[in-house]
């Protein structure tokens, strides 16, 4: 998330936590790899509410509690739900303007993705990238993706393994 979020924004500054230290430690390590101004602070909240741009990946099947309110992140933010929003107090949703996901039939209340958001989405990812659907329309807005990685998790990786071939010449293109 931090190298495709860096690619798009200028961001300088990264704020690492994790369930444990060294998970965190393991992250700050890479974010300083890349030329990221790094700080681990101990409290998650202290980051989540600090930041202009959060990613919440507590892994699916840990059983941990909610413990972040979605009207406590900072106005003008975005959310990267990429834990299926298990993260947040669902109660707390609607203090996000828009929201969106890789496949609205997937992430319905009755679809297969298991998500804590049972709240009307604003629309797919695709429907901001075709121009369908405006984004951000206020610097105040609180908005965010959430999915569950499944199909959309595999775009980023496939890209760059893709561009990592291209760029060695290696691979084979398969015409369909």
């Amino acid at each position: 998330h931090l190298d495709q979020m860096a690619a798009m924004f200028p961001i300088k500054k990264v704020l690492c936590g994790s369930r444990t230290r060294a998970t965190a430690e393991k992250f700050a390590d890479y974010a300083r790899s890349k030329g990221f101004e790094v700080e681990l602070p101990d409290d998650r909240e202290e980051i989540a509410y600090g930041v202009d741009i959060l990613a919440s990946t507590i892994p699916h099947g840990k059983g941990d509690p909610p413990f972040l309110d979605c009207a406590k992140l900072r106005a003008g933010s975005f959310v990267g739900m990429v834990d299926l929003g298990n993260t947040f107090f669902p109660e707390t949703f609607g203090a996000i303007d828009k929201m969106v996901t890789d496949d609205l039939e997937q992430s319905a209340p009755d679809g297969p993705e298991k998500m804590s958001w049972k709240r009307p989405f604003y629309g797919e990812i695709g429907d901001l990238c075709a121009g369908t659907k405006p984004g951000r329309e206020s610097d105040e807005e609180r908005n965010g993706v959430i999915f569950s990685g499944i199909g959309l998790g595999d775009v980023g990786p496939a890209a760059l393994a893709f561009e990592r071939a291209r760029a060695r010449g290696i691979g084979q293109v398969l015409t369909l």
